[in-house]
């Protein structure tokens, strides 16, 4: 058994909140969601795509200049070693670094995670767009070996191993695991699946229930050493 309980260095994030439930509008899972957005770190997904054809934080959250998060947010994306910074502020020219250097808006394409975190009181954001596949079409995901910051790449909810949000479980060992953020505490919740314990344990080797994601929710998922690919199919 392979339990990481230190798990991500680069991860030692200030505590924050988070809430991932969320409504979608649409006959066909396309249109838009209602996010929950806390005060503090959520660690969301964007679910949609963008009607500009990228989805870029701007468009897809509509944090532009005189919004309430201009100056008021700031996010994290994975990649694949730690975490780089963005935030917006109108105040600086728009879209900056850690350092309040000029930098390209960030792109967070269908089915990648990354930190929200809000300087504002908790409230609700629409993430607007369409579903990436047609109706009865797939979309692949593909999971790099090690830890990867992921969500949905379609509005699904429920447990991870249903049939729409079909996530790959690996049992290597103890190897395969995944970290959803804990809106109480600002800490991972480290879920593990390994069928030498039974199936789905902690940290403590306790046996839990079988995760579930809500819409847009991201989290990480550490598959070890291999790649993997994370098949969904949008049925009608």
């Amino acid at each position: 058994m392979k339990l990481k309980t230190s798990l991500i260095a680069a991860a030692t994030l200030a505590v924050g909140v988070i809430s991932s439930q969320a409504q979608v509008y649409s006959q066909n899972i396309v249109g838009y969601a209602n996010v929950a957005i806390n005060s503090g770190y959520n660690l969301i997904c964007i679910p949609l795509t963008s009607s500009t054809g990228t989805n870029g934080l701007s468009s897809v959250l509509g944090i532009t200049n005189g919004s309430a998060y201009d100056g008021a947010c700031s996010f994290l994306t994975w990649n694949g070693h730690g975490f780089t910074y963005a935030a917006y502020d109108s105040g600086y020219g728009g879209w900056i670094d850690q350092n309040y250097s000029p930098i390209a808006e960030p792109v967070i394409n269908p089915g990648t995670g990354f930190f929200f975190n809000s300087g504002i009181a908790s409230n609700s954001i629409a993430i607007v767009g369409s579903v990436v596949a047609a109706s009865n079409q797939t979309v692949t995901n593909s999971l790099t070996a090690g830890y990867s910051l992921v969500g949905s790449a379609i509005p699904f909810a429920g447990a991870i191993d249903n049939t729409n949000i079909n996530l790959p479980i690996v049992s290597n060992d103890g190897a395969f695991s995944i970290l959803t953020w804990n809106s109480a505490t600002g800490k991972y919740i480290y879920q593990a699946y390994d069928s030498g314990y039974g199936g789905w344990i902690d940290a403590n080797y306790a046996t839990i229930p079988t995760p579930t994601l809500g819409v847009a929710q991201g989290f990480f998922y550490n598959n070890g050493s291999a790649q993997i690919k994370w098949t969904q199919v949008l049925s009608q």
